[in-house]
C-alpha cells in the first residue's frame, strides 16, 4: 500500500539520520557470529581430487 508506481521501489534497512535503527550494531553482530558459527562448524573443501594450486597467476 506504500509503493506508488513509477516511484524507485529502494529502502534502506536500517533507516538512515536521525530516525536510524537503535538495534543495527547487535543485528550486524549477532550476523558476523552466526555466519561464523556456520563456518565453524562445516568443513569448506573444493570439488574435485585435485587441490588448486596456490601459486599466485601473472599479471
Amino acid at each position: 500500500r506504500f509503493l506508488e508506481p513509477g516511484k524507485n521501489s529502494r529502502a534502506l534497512a536500517f533507516g538512515c539520520g536521525a530516525r536510524v535503527c537503535l538495534g543495527e550494531p547487535l543485528a550486524l553482530l549477532e550476523l558476523f557470529v552466526v555466519l561464523t558459527r556456520l563456518l565453524q562448524a562445516f568443513t569448506l573443501l573444493p570439488s574435485g581430487d585435485a587441490l588448486p594450486s596456490l601459486q599466485p597467476l601473472p599479471h
